[in-house]
């Protein structure tokens, strides 16, 4: 397998953690001691010379670009004699690679829409208190406004503070949830409470997620349905640790038109 990535630069850092997932993934599957190999995107100027210096080197697959312009530019041409994985869609061309789509933007719109098919309308947000928590809500917000959802309210998860006053007063701002909670809780305490919000959507980190989840629950919200996208993974899945992280998240992978080998 080769990477065709920017191996220097800003977007170094971003493509070994990719390099170094995709590895990850193909010695815990069937594809053992696959050999990779790998290109610097930023020393190759047009597609003829990757599938040219990519064949030379016996490459059957290619992952990468990431840079849109450069994905465009294959979609344009009208044969591709290395399948190619693209990690950024194509604006234009009528051939575009295979495409995996890594920016937050279309995560969570794909999110968004999956909410709307669900029937829910009236959505929360938690978020963890950084600049990608931020993001993401601003990217909720408008999204699920747009396809005609209301966000009720929404809480910047601090978690220094105390973790069940925040959730407490963030779940009051659901009016049936208000009307129906009791003034305490304990633990194994049975109550009937109802709620107008049909989803939250988390915007956190998994540290994060993992102190907000059992507050959920305890404050008698544990029905509620609970959507987040793949920043909620860290990448090493644990059955002990994330037992009660049961969300709905994705990736999204879009199959467009594959070339022909």
């Amino acid at each position: 397998m080769h990477f065709f990535l920017p191996l220097q630069g800003d977007l170094a850092d971003i493509s070994r953690t990719i390099i170094e997932g995709f590895i990850t993934a193909m010695q815990s599957s069937s594809m053992g001691q696959t050999e990779v190999i790998m290109l610097d995107s930023t020393e190759v100027r047009s597609p003829e010379q990757l599938f040219h210096t990519a064949r030379t080197q016996g490459a059957d697959f290619i992952v990468g670009p990431l840079d849109r312009n450069f994905v465009n530019q294959l979609a344009d041409l009208p044969d591709h004699p290395i399948p190619v994985l693209a990690l950024n869609p194509a604006e234009q061309g009528f051939n575009p690679p295979l495409q995996l789509d890594l920016s937050s933007d279309h995560e969570v719109n794909t999110l968004v829409r999956r909410a709307i098919e669900l029937g829910y309308r009236n959505a929360m947000i938690i978020r963890s208190d950084n600049r990608s928590g931020e993001r993401f809500e601003q990217l909720i917000r408008q999204a699920f406004q747009e396809q005609g959802g209301f966000v009720d309210a929404s809480l910047t998860f601090r978690p220094t503070e105390n973790n069940s006053q925040q959730i407490r007063q963030f779940l009051l701002q659901d009016p049936e949830i208000a009307r129906t909670m009791p003034s305490g809780s304990r633990s194994g305490m049975r109550v009937n409470v109802s709620h107008q919000t049909d989803v939250i959507f988390y915007g956190t980190e998994p540290r994060d997620a993992r102190l907000i989840r059992p507050m959920l629950l305890y404050h008698f919200a544990g029905n509620i349905p609970v959507m987040a996208t793949s920043l909620l993974y860290e990448g090493n899945p644990s059955a002990a640790r994330d037992n009660d992280l049961m969300v709905f998240s994705l990736l999204m992978f879009h199959g467009a038109c594959q070339s022909p080998a």
